[in-house]
Formats: C-alpha cells, structure tokens, sequence
C-alpha cells in the first residue's frame, strides 16, 4: 500500500497525505511512503528520524530515499515499527553535498497490535489447569525476575564501570583543567611581557627615531658650521693675505717714513746747529755793531760784521723800539755779502 505525502516546497509544510500512520506494529514492507514535491528538487534525498526504543529512549536516524521519476520513495521496515509510538520525521535534500531543501518537522504513527500467541480455549478448564497454568507463569514470571535481575546487576555493574571511568574522566578533566588554566596563566603573563616589550621596543624606536633626527639636525648643523667654518676659513686666509700685503706695505711704509723722518731730522739738527750758531755768533758779534745817526736825514745806521749777516733789526716808529730777530740760514745765505761789513738803514 502507498502513502502518498504532498509536501509545499515554498511554506515547507505537509500539504496532504493519504493517513498520518506507517503502520501495525510488527509489520514489514508492507506501507511504502511516496513524497511529492510541489516543485520538484533534483538531488539525494534523506529521511532524518526519531523515534522511541522499548527502554523508552529517543534514538536519531536517517535512511536514504529512492528516486522514482519526481518523487522520493522508501518501504517501511519492521524496524521502525517495533515500538507503538509517534514517530518524527524530516525530508532533506542535498545536491553536491550542500543542503538544498529541508521540510518542516511531522509526525507519523505507529499503531499497536495484539500479537496473540495461543488459541482460544473451546471450554473453560478444570482447577488444576488453572492452578498448573499459574504455576508455570510464576515459574516463568520467576525466570523473568532472575533474568531482569542479571539485566539489572549487569547494569549497575555496568554503571558502576561507567561511574568509575567518568569519574576518572573527571579527575582527567579537573587536571587538564588545571593544567589549562595553569597554561593560561602563563599565556597571560608572556602576554603582559610582550605587551611590556612591545612598549619597551616602542619607546626605544621612538628614542631612536629622535635620536636620530637630533642625530640628522647635528649633522646638519655640523655640515653648517663646517660651511660656515670653510667660508670663514677662507675669509680668514684672504684676511691674513690681505693683512701680510698690508703688514708689507705697512712695512715698507714704515720704512720710507724712517727714511724722511731721519732726513728731516738731519735737516732739523743742521737748522737748530744754524740757529744755535747763529745766536752764538750774534751773541759774540753783537757787541762789534757800529751805530750811527746820518745828519743829513737821521737815519739810523748799524754796521755789522759778517757774522751778524742773519741778524735782522727793525725800528718801531710809534713806539720808537729797536727790534734783533734771527733769521733762517738759506735767507742769511741769499743775502749775505762779499764784503766784511753790512750796512742796513732803518
């Protein structure tokens, strides 16, 4: 039997289906679920499932779907049908194993069945019958009980197992733990000394970057005052030319003014010579100088020897004062005579 399962590929939602069950508990391939695509999507299909186990546990699985024309086809096996409970489900599609489509969650039952192992009695029986049946199910139910008590002891063992090795699994984790923490912590201090090194390393760049900038503007300011030093050098050298021609001319000027003031000191000593000979001269002559008075106009009339010749007199005529003054020798020279004796008139 099919049942057929419309599904809205746009909403996601089960549009229709033909009955909400799989099946009878127990059965085998006997349903077969046939979904319809409202826009069919090319691709491989999967079946998620959950679904309740006899221990009342939820398990998860997926069975893959077979592609008949545009639908998507699966036989109900008896494995689902073990169990009269609900059962979720989830179509999905994936096309080069990327998901394409997945439908919203549904659900589909699965009825129980009565599964009668014996024939109906055709008349009541006796007492002992019934005594003996019940022996034999307590017998059986007795069996049953030492069964589900090995069950149950080999269950707790098993948890006790399970318990120890969780609880070994926890000290290992409580230890790891630990360890990481104790790993984080010295992440956490290796990171603060790279931090602290980081601004180390930051702050001597940046030393370094003003050093060497002060490093560049002294380098600067020495290419400079070493320009500056080599003009100035230069200047220094043309200066000291300058003054060694100066030094020089000086020198010779020196000289030359040597030679005139030696030569006018020579002629300075022979004029004071000519003076002081002269006023020695007329010291000693003036005593020999005649006067006379001319009758005839009265004039004055002196008469000198020859060494009174730079010897000049002169007669104020307001005051009536005779005047002597020495003369210079060239005056005395030029206007000296031959003869002995000089007449003046004044």
């Amino acid at each position: 039997m099919q049942n057929n399962i419309y599904i809205d590929t746009k909403t996601r939602n089960i549009k229709s289906r033909e009955h909400n069950f799989l099946g009878i508990a127990g059965e085998h391939e006997i349903e077969q679920i046939v979904f319809k695509l409202s826009a069919f999507i090319s691709g491989e299909a999967i079946l998620e499932i959950q679904k309740y186990n006899k221990e009342n546990k939820t398990e998860k699985y997926f069975i893959n779907l077979e592609r008949q024309e545009e639908s998507y086809i699966f036989n109900v096996k008896n494995s689902l049908l073990d169990v009269a409970k609900p059962i979720k489900m989830q179509l999905h599609i994936t096309t080069a194993n990327e998901e394409v489509f997945k439908s919203k969650i549904f659900e589909m039952q699965v009825y129980e069945a009565i599964d009668a192992t014996e024939t109906i009695p055709e008349e009541y029986a006796e007492w002992i019958d019934i005594a003996n049946s019940a022996i034999a199910q307590m017998h059986e139910l007795e069996q049953t009980i030492s069964a589900k008590e090995e069950e149950r002891q080999e269950a707790e063992t098993n948890r006790t197992n399970f318990e120890k090795t969780r609880n070994e699994s926890e000290k290992d984790r409580l230890q790891k733990e630990e360890e990481r923490q104790e790993a984080e912590q010295e992440r956490m201090e290796k990171e603060k000394t790279r931090i602290k090194n980081e601004s180390d390393r930051i702050t001597n760049e940046n030393g370094r970057i003003e050093a060497e900038k002060n490093r560049k503007s002294a380098e600067e300011d020495r290419t400079k005052n070493e320009t500056e030093r080599a003009e100035n050098e230069e200047k220094r050298a043309q200066a000291e030319e300058t003054r060694a021609e100066e030094t020089k001319n000086a020198i010779a000027e020196i000289k030359n003014l040597n030679e005139d003031y030696k030569y006018l000191a020579e002629e300075k000593t022979a004029e004071l010579n000519d003076i002081a000979e002269g006023v020695k001269n007329m010291a000693t002559a003036i005593q020999f100088a005649n006067f006379k008075i001319n009758k005839e106009n009265m004039h004055l009339q002196i008469i000198t020897t020859k060494k009174l010749g730079n010897t000049s007199f002169t007669l104020n005529k307001k005051r009536g004062r005779l005047g002597v003054r020495i003369v210079n020798g060239n005056w005395n020279n030029r206007h000296r005579k031959s003869s002995n004796n000089t007449t003046k008139r004044l």
